[in-house]
């Protein structure tokens, strides 16, 4: 599995090598970095598969492992048990022999007596009875004690199986875990260099689409209208600004405001009319300060961001004959520089 792993990891090292040697020599196209986005994103869900499979199969052995260490545990309980049980038995055998040799002496003494009356052999019969009874109860002891011996062998070859099988466990869930580490380091690998090459991608698109812009007939380079922000999302259309607390909304260019003020489910909103069929868009958490026919400069207030929300939103939008723009690549270069504005 680890040699498995070894040629994955240098199957996606030499793509992506050969990535970067062509793309020195030779122009990078945007459908050759998605297929190699393609090519390692391939490589990244053949690691999660496997890391999940080992995750499963480590689970399951784990399980295995608990469940073999709670059954050693069990017999050893078993085990104590046992011997104590034997080590009394030792003791009442013990103490039965020593019985059984007193009554033995005493019908030994008898049977050197002369007397042969009937009282003797009433008493060496009694004896003779006794010792009958005795041997009777060693026997039983010893039985058991026999019992338990072969119990307790039992029992020790028991746990001797156990804890080979519990090593064997233990080695193989350590193994299982090295697996998964290896495997783990290469994923995270892959991740990265699929990330490297997707901002890339990302880039490339970027410049693209601002390159677009010249065959436009916006000629404006529009200016953020917020510039502290904590956050930047955006598509083929506007921008979407995320912001804590009080931050002034500015221009993005120079013209005029045709609306400010509230609209319909919109929130507040300001309309600015740049000229040439062209406006701006700024709406959503803020407080417009400029009303309808001032005259603004890029780069003026025109409002403050509404602190009654502890996360706000601004979303702003070029629209050319009330059409909305590819916004984003009709920013300035200073704003995208500035915020490395690559993520498409």
């Amino acid at each position: 599995m680890k040699s498995h792993t070894r040629v994955l990891f240098l199957s996606i090292a030499l793509n992506f090598l050969s990535f970067n040697v062509f793309a020195a020599t030779v122009p990078v196209s945007i459908n050759n970095l998605q297929k190699t986005v393609l090519q390692v994103q391939k490589e990244v869900d053949t690691y999660a598969k496997e890391i999940s499979s080992l995750e499963n199969k480590l689970g399951h052995t784990h399980q295995e492992y608990l469940k073999t260490v709670q059954q050693r545990q069990s017999l050893e309980a078993r085990l104590i048990e046992s011997e104590a049980q034997l080590n009394q038995g030792q003791i009442d055998t013990n103490h039965k022999i020593e019985k059984l040799r007193s009554v033995l002496k005493r019908l030994a003494l008898q049977e050197l007596d002369q007397n042969q009356n009937a009282a003797a052999m009433a008493a060496r019969k009694i004896l003779a009875t006794e010792v009958q009874k005795q041997l009777k109860a060693l026997q039983v002891v010893s039985k058991t004690a026999t019992k338990y011996e072969s119990t307790l062998s039992a029992l020790k070859l028991r746990i001797s199986e156990y804890q080979e099988t519990e090593s064997r466990l233990a080695q193989l869930v350590q193994t299982m875990e090295e697996n998964k580490k290896e495997k783990a380091d290469a994923y995270i690998q892959a991740v990265s260099q699929k990330s490297e090459v997707e901002e890339k991608l990302s880039a490339l698109k970027l410049t693209k689409r601002i390159k677009a812009r010249v065959k436009s007939d916006i000629d404006a380079k529009f200016s953020s209208p917020v510039d502290d922000f904590t956050g930047i999302e955006y598509d083929k259309k506007g921008i979407t600004y995320k912001f804590n607390g009080k931050r002034p909304v500015l221009a993005a260019e120079d013209g005029k405001i045709a609306y400010a003020g509230r609209l319909s489910t919109y929130g507040n909103v300001v309309l600015i009319d740049h000229g040439n069929e062209t406006r701006s868009v700024v709406l959503g958490n803020f407080i417009p300060k400029m009303k309808k026919g001032q005259s603004v400069v890029k780069g003026d207030v025109i409002g403050y961001t509404d602190t009654s929300t502890s996360q706000g939103k601004l979303y702003f939008e070029v629209r050319k004959r009330d059409k909305a723009q590819d916004t984003i690549a009709l920013m300035d270069n200073n704003f995208l520089q500035k915020h490395k504005v690559t993520k498409i």
